[in-house]
């Protein structure tokens, strides 16, 4: 999975599968404004085990779908 795609990857997915980030929040013991920090790139997911495997449920991935970021990346200078 690219870099760039990986913030697009979570949003678009949680899209798809028709959740909001109350869902996820839900789902995971978190408030709606986590997901939102976590999706804008303003905190790093910083996730249990339990809650690992919750999200991968959810959003019908394997621990290897899951994106290392949730936030837009930033781009490094050249």
């Amino acid at each position: 999975m690219s870099d760039e795609n990986e913030q697009s990857t979570f949003v678009n997915r949680r899209k798809e599968l028709g959740l909001t980030q109350e869902d996820i929040a839900k789902a995971l013991g978190v408030t709606p404004r986590t997901v939102i920090y976590w999706e804008n790139g303003h905190h790093e997911p910083k996730l249990t085990i339990n809650q690992i495997k919750q999200l991968c449920r959810l959003m019908k991935w394997s621990i290897e779908e899951v994106p290392e970021r949730f936030g837009p990346l930033t781009k490094e200078p050249n």
